[in-house]
């Protein structure tokens, strides 16, 4: 009780919360799945009741409880538009570790969201690793080379529970695969400069949301999860644009190459399981075409005319 109330006044300016790993091992496993938001806590707080008769009651409602979260991800995810995008508008911006000064000379609508499990499914059910229209029209001839060689029909992680919940980023997708769902939804993969403006803004700050690090506004090593979390479960880490998860989760493909030998593409963004110094906004890393990670996936963008 004594635990909870401490919890109660260290988030009580916030409706939903993630509690951090040190605080959390000071609550018993068993409330653990209560400890969801603040007005849930201020009920446990003002409990006049006995620990092992709570103990009792938390155990013998655990089926009860699992059920209703299966409902409310159900309901959570009817009323989210993971196809939501925005737009960032056309201008300067300060760009790269330098903070030298870019333009793009032109407005680009960008994905709120990185591409999750359930938006890529679409693609899939649609025949995207089989449909003849659509490996002509949606794949490159590299990318098509690269599918049959290996025989390549769907994500490498998309059967594996850990990876594959539908409102997380998707995974174990190439650079090519990223391009064809891309060019299969009518948009494109982001350039670093259009990723990173996105990212960051017009005033050259370190990460989204600001100049300071801050591990509970990002799924980062710090963060202890050891694998991807939903889309939205940071809106206090989203950018001057709206947009989520641009630091840690996943590192997110870009259509740029990393050095003009063009062998491999620029990454973008930090994923879970990285440290701190990944996560600025100006960071970046790189990967070959074919890489199929389980830390990276991907974001579109769209050109406004």
């Amino acid at each position: 009780k004594e635990n909870i109330g401490d919890l109660a006044g260290t988030f009580s300016h916030m409706n939903v919360w993630d509690i951090p790993e040190d605080m959390l091992k000071k609550i018993p496993i068993s409330l653990q799945g209560y400890i969801k938001d603040k007005w849930l806590v201020g009920i446990l707080k003002n409990f006049d009741i006995e620990y092992d008769t709570l103990d009792q009651l938390v155990t013998l409602s655990g089926i009860v409880e699992s059920v209703e979260e299966v409902k409310e991800k159900a309901e959570r995810e009817e009323r989210i538009d993971f196809d939501e995008v925005v737009e960032v508008h056309a201008g300067e911006f300060l760009y790269g570790d330098d903070k030298r000064k870019e333009n793009i000379g032109y407005s680009f609508l960008i994905d709120v969201y990185p591409v999750t499990n359930s938006q890529y499914k679409k693609f899939v059910e649609a025949g995207g690793y089989t449909n003849k229209d659509i490996l002509e029209k949606c794949w490159s001839e590299e990318g098509r080379r690269w599918r049959e060689t290996n025989n390549i029909i769907l994500p490498k992680y998309w059967s594996d529970e850990k990876w594959n919940q539908p409102d997380h980023p998707v995974v174990g997708v190439s650079y090519y695969e990223a391009e064809a769902y891309a060019r299969w939804a009518g948009k494109r993969l982001p350039t670093e400069k259009e990723w990173e403006k996105a990212a960051r803004g017009t005033d050259g700050r370190e990460y989204p949301w600001g100049d300071e690090f801050d591990k509970g506004k990002c799924n980062t090593r710090e963060s202890g999860f050891e694998g991807t979390t939903r889309v939205t479960r940071y809106p206090n880490g989203i950018s001057q644009y709206g947009c989520y998860d641009m630091a840690g989760n996943v590192w997110e493909w870009t259509d740029s190459w990393y050095a003009n030998d063009k062998t491999v593409r620029v990454l973008r963004g930090g994923s879970w399981r990285d440290d701190v110094v990944f996560y600025r906004c100006a960071r970046r890393d790189r990967n070959v075409p074919n890489g199929r990670g389980f830390n990276v996936g991907f974001r579109c963008v769209s050109t406004l005319k």
